[in-house]
């Protein structure tokens, strides 16, 4: 905690919730950070400045200015995505994700997160474009990178990232392919860059204090939560996909790897990734159609899955991102009072914990 602290010196409890694309709207990251710890709005597949300037415009009415002067709540990108923005009127199509960042960096968010791809670019622009507006070391915007390996980790610290998001396996939405859990991942990460005291932050299968107090007894700085956020009361997920996500037991069966959703949207992810999400008639058509053990099944067309999306929504057709740890999201609750709970579960997991090493100790 003292590690992020130094970083995001307003910093109260050491729970982030995770920019998840069309779910992390403004109005869940100020929930999360009004609550001590540090909401994400996700950007998602949205290259549009104006939508980071009206989102950041919400934020900026709901939220009081740190000492520095940041807004105490983030933004995240999909890095390839980012990069891969389309020039709008006229501008060179290099400087059209330079675009949408610098929107958003006008309104000075307490970090920027960067996911999936190459962030040095990114990184590289962000530094270039302080020094020239002769910012202070100590105003710099820290970045947030999120990675899947120790080798990327270590990347990332190369190229100047500020925090470490490490994601496990567990976790719900896109993640490598291939991975660690985040039980592997994360001591060895922190051990990876402890020389130059990077922070590190568990991501996936952390969705109560329990786990919470688990990976900071690995050494993690706090915990990344989505799962247990997508079903809160501020989320933008359907009706129909919270109430689903409360409904899941047993997330190991229960949820499944697969690119079926990014097929169903066109959307062109890169190799090494697939996404998590409950299973549903979608997956287990698609599952039917790869092995060839149904001539009958189909997968929904555009038009259904398009209409599964909108309004109270299907999940059973819809995509239903949600990490292994679903089972433990019991209820919907406000986001304050996850962060509350997960605390105060946290808490009397360290208390329990250091009766039963005291004892043995003693």
């Amino acid at each position: 905690m003292s590690q992020l602290r130094r970083i995001l010196p307003h910093l109260r409890v050491p729970v982030v919730s995770a920019p998840m694309a069309y779910t992390s709207g403004w109005k869940l990251a100020c929930a999360v950070s009004q609550a001590g710890g540090l909401g994400f709005i996700g950007a998602g597949y949205v290259t549009d400045p104006n939508w980071a300037a009206q989102e950041l415009q919400q934020a900026e009415a709901a939220l009081t200015r740190t000492a520095n002067g940041r807004l105490p709540v983030g933004i995240g990108f999909i890095t390839w995505h980012l990069l891969a923005a389309p020039a709008a009127s006229g501008e060179a199509s290099v400087s059209a994700w330079q675009h949408i960042l610098a929107v958003a960096l006008d309104y000075r968010p307490a970090a920027l997160w960067l996911s999936f791809g190459d962030a040095q670019p990114v990184i590289a622009w962000l530094r270039e474009r302080e020094r020239a507006l002769a910012s202070s070391p100590s105003d710099r915007c820290p970045v947030f990178v999120q990675v899947s390996s120790v080798a990327e980790a270590r990347e990332a610290v190369a190229w100047g990232a500020d925090v470490i998001a490490a994601q496990g396996v567990e976790a719900g939405g896109h993640g490598a392919a291939v991975g660690s859990s985040t039980l592997c991942l994360v001591p060895e990460t922190v051990d990876a860059v402890a020389q130059h005291g990077t922070p590190v932050l568990a991501a996936g299968g952390v969705t109560d204090g329990r786990g919470l107090a688990a990976i900071m007894s690995l050494g993690a700085a706090g915990a990344v939560m989505g799962t247990r956020f997508l079903a809160c009361h501020e989320s933008l997920a359907s009706e129909s996909i919270k109430d689903t996500i409360v409904a899941a037991k047993d997330g190991g069966l229960s949820t499944v790897r697969t690119t079926v959703f990014d097929r169903m949207r066109s959307f062109d992810w890169p190799k090494q990734y697939d996404a998590r999400a409950l299973r549903n008639r979608t997956t287990a058509a698609d599952e039917a159609v790869q092995a060839g053990t149904d001539p009958t099944a189909r997968l929904p067309t555009q038009e259904e899955y398009v209409a599964a999306g909108r309004g109270h929504g299907d999940a059973s057709i819809a995509l239903a991102s949600a990490g292994q740890a679903v089972g433990l999201v019991r209820e919907r609750q406000s986001a304050a009072q996850i962060v509350e709970q997960t605390m105060a579960e946290a808490r009397l997991a360290w208390q329990q914990s250091r009766a039963v090493f005291g004892e043995e100790d003693a």
